[in-house]
């Protein structure tokens, strides 16, 4: 009986080795995918982008098209209002336009 626990115990070592690398080459494998996928997405904005530019669209045009390719979350807002300019024209006088913010 002895001999049979002795056996079964050196067969378990050897499965628990392969379980153990194939969990970790398989989070590896995830992660490259996910990095694929990431890359392959990039270089199509990219050639969307440099498309658009050559058809000579309209950079507002070409950043709609380009956040299409984004999640919903991501997203840029276009409804929100533009950045707050800092009061001045850089030369320490006042601007002598509104900057648009409130407060």
């Amino acid at each position: 009986v002895g001999g049979g626990l002795g056996l079964a115990a050196q067969a378990a070592l050897p499965l628990s080795y392969g379980l153990a690398i194939y969990t970790l080459t398989e989070a590896v494998r995830r992660k490259l995918m996910t990095y694929g996928e990431l890359e392959v997405l990039a270089k199509r904005m990219i050639i969307e982008g440099v498309m658009s530019i050559q058809q000579g669209d309209n950079p507002r045009i070409v950043e709609h098209k380009l956040a299409v390719f984004l999640a919903p979350a991501m997203r840029p807002s276009w409804r929100s209002a533009p950045p707050c300019r800092p009061p001045g024209n850089g030369a320490g006088r006042p601007s002598p336009t509104p900057t648009g913010c409130a407060g």
